[in-house]
């Protein structure tokens, strides 16, 4: 007699997490104003890899966060701003959570 509850392989689990992180980050970074050409699919590339790097936490668990904060530092630097960028939080952290600046 089984639990009752669905079974979802631990790899599946990985990458549906990063894929959705992943078409968060270009969804809010591309709906905004960003840069064109070169640096702007260079943003693009790094807001992707940046989402998709959670995929391989369990295979590589101390360079995921190392590859993530690159990407976040890369793509702000390209002019991108989405969610989880170091703005947003410099402005959480400074102004206290709850409040708009």
């Amino acid at each position: 007699m089984g639990t009752g509850r669905l079974r979802v392989p631990a790899g599946a689990m990985n990458w549906g997490i990063a894929v959705s992180v992943a078409v968060l980050l270009l969804g809010t970074g591309l709906s905004g104003q960003h840069p064109g050409g070169e640096r702007g699919l260079f943003g693009a590339v790094l807001l992707a890899v940046g989402g998709l790097a959670p995929a391989a936490r369990r295979r590589a668990a101390l360079a995921v966060p190392a590859v993530t904060g690159v990407c976040a530092v890369g793509y702000e630097a390209a002019g991108f701003e989405v969610l989880a960028s170091p703005t947003w939080m410099r402005c959480t952290a400074r102004c206290g959570p709850g409040t708009v600046p």
